[in-house]
This record gives C-alpha cells, sequence and structure tokens, in this order.
C-alpha cells in the first residue's frame, strides 16, 4: 500500500482481504483506459494511515526474471501508444514498446530484450541526440 501526501510516499506492507468485482473509470485520468477497483486491505504492523485515505495498492505476484522491468518514469505514454529512448551506438533512439503488468513505479516491457540500455530521463533527450551512457 503506497499512501502519498506532502511529507512524501509512505509505504506498508498487507494482505488483501476483498476485491470488488466491479472497475470503474478512474476520475484522475478522465477520457483514459485507467480503471479503479476498490479492495480492502489489511495492514501489517504500524500505520499513519485514517480511515478514507486514497492509497495505490501493488499487488506481488510471481517474479518474472525474463522480462525487463523499467522504472515508470522511463517510459512515455503518447495518445495510448508507450515508448523508450532506448541507447543504440551512443545515439538516444525513441522506440515504440509493448507494456505489459504496470505497477505505480514500474512497466514490464515486453519487446526489449534483458540487458537493453534506455534513458532513465526521456525529458532530457532527443530522438536521435548523442547521449553518454554513466554507469
Amino acid at each position: 500500500v503506497i499512501s502519498r501526501d506532502m511529507d512524501g510516499d509512505k509505504t506498508y506492507s498487507g494482505v488483501v482481504t476483498s476485491v470488488s468485482s466491479v472497475a470503474q473509470n478512474s476520475y484522475l485520468n478522465p477520457g483514459k483506459d485507467n480503471k479503479v477497483v476498490m479492495a480492502e486491505v489489511k495492514i501489517e504492523g504500524k500505520n499513519s494511515l485514517n480511515p478514507g485515505f486514497q492509497t495505490d495498492v501493488e499487488i506481488a505476484g510471481k517474479k518474472r526474471d525474463s522480462i525487463p522491468l523499467v522504472n515508470a518514469f522511463s517510459v512515455l505514454d503518447e495518445n495510448g501508444k508507450h515508448y523508450v529512448y532506448l541507447i543504440e551506438n551512443g545515439k538516444a533512439i525513441k522506440t515504440p514498446v509493448k507494456i505489459g503488468m504496470k505497477t505505480v513505479s514500474a512497466y514490464e516491457i515486453l519487446d526489449l530484450p534483458v540487458g537493453s540500455e534506455i534513458a532513465l530521463n526521456p525529458f532530457k533527450v532527443r530522438d536521435g541526440e548523442k547521449v553518454k551512457v554513466v554507469k
């Protein structure tokens, strides 16, 4: 469970106890394909949440090592299509990608080989621009 407030993000572990059978359109992103599913989560341990707080819930499943996970900030969403800047021969190349599962912080990229280098901040590069890879 991720709670966001003026003091920053706070993360809590818990167990899902119930999930609604109905998904609703997100009022936060009208016109997009985002859906909201109501769920109840029993938080494990102490927390600073109060009744009625809006939170995000990431549900962990089996780890898949063969599919690259990319920081959500590194993926551009333009008109329902997703892109990353793939680093090839010292240049940033805007590349369409197929997205799998998403969390608040990471996306599965289904059609890039594991180990592909991408720009971490796509807002600081342009297509075809020379870049220096820093490790």
